[in-house]
């Protein structure tokens, strides 16, 4: 009988396989032996992987933040803050490699669009608000798609040399036992691993997430002090409720198990606007504080 090891590096080595395919014969291998790391990160890529889940970093992708214009059509965004551009125009993909199969050599703009809280930071600052989108290259989606293949390949090889082969869909006991006491880590065939930070569910649109540090016990000590002035600021009943929602924003993600850097700072972004505004020493003071909170 044939070997599903030596099939498997076969398929890897033939470029007009579907990675999904190749993908779903090494989830059949990792299950049988038993290899549950390589089985875990197998099943991510074939089903996209959850919030919270840990994302290789190949599958961060960089492209270019454009507009639409209904005069000039897609036009560049420029970003006068160099974090900010940072943040948006290098993105983590989550989405499933069937899908990302299916837009490589695809006609059309491949688009990762924001989510809400971003789209309104970006627009916030335009003379002429108009809606943003990543923008990125069908090369950047069939890279993952190449490193995935990779990774598959180097385990097949790697199991090869340690003398488990298979015969057919089974595996003797022996193989089993050595596939067991072996370290097959994710990172030794697929790079090394990020947690990802803003999980954006978008229908046909590339999944991905965006990340910055932020010092959490003095986001909560600022977030407390903003509540504490609230009367003291000189704010319309409307931007009092949208300051309030952006501090509410704050602290439930400041309380989650996961916080979420980048919607925090977001939040904080939002609420320097509108204490810019605000007259009275309080407005001032907390301005201060926040300013230093995001240097």
């Amino acid at each position: 009988m044939t070997s599903i090891v030596l099939e498997l590096q076969h398929d890897a080595l033939d470029r007009c396989s579907p990675v999904e395919d190749l993908l779903r014969k090494a989830l059949v291998v990792a299950r049988k032996l038993g290899v549950t790391d390589l089985q875990t990160w197998i099943e991510h890529e074939l089903g996209g992987y959850p919030e919270g889940a840990e994302i290789p970093d190949y599958r961060t992708v960089h492209g270019q933040v454009k507009c639409f214009n209904p005069y000039r059509g897609w036009i560049p965004m420029i970003f006068e803050d160099p974090r900010q551009a940072e943040l948006c125009l290098k993105r983590q993909c989550n989405q499933a490699v069937p899908e990302l199969e299916s837009l490589v050599g695809g006609d059309g703009m491949l688009q990762m669009p924001f989510s809400p809280e971003v789209e309104r930071q970006l627009m916030r600052g335009m003379p002429v608000p108009m809606q943003p989108t990543l923008v990125v290259p069908q090369t950047s989606l069939a890279g993952i798609l190449n490193k995935v293949r990779n990774g598959i390949l180097n385990w097949a090889l790697a199991l090869e040399q340690q003398g488990i082969l298979g015969s057919g869909l089974s595996f003797t006991p022996r193989e089993q036992e050595v596939a067991a006491s072996s370290s097959y880590n994710v990172n030794n065939f697929f790079g090394p691993v990020g947690t990802s930070s803003i999980q954006q569910d978008v229908e046909n649109a590339t999944q991905v997430s965006v990340s910055a540090e932020v010092d959490l016990s003095r986001v909560r000590e600022f977030t407390k002090e903003l509540q504490a002035n609230f009367a003291n600021l000189s704010l319309t009943p409307e931007v009092q409720d949208e300051l309030r929602a952006e501090a509410q924003t704050i602290e439930t993600q400041a309380g989650s198990p996961k916080p979420k850097p980048a919607i925090i700072r977001e939040s904080l972004r939002s609420i320097r606007t509108i204490l810019e505004g605000a007259a009275g020493g309080a407005g001032g003071a907390l301005l201060a504080k926040l300013v230093e909170l995001l240097a």
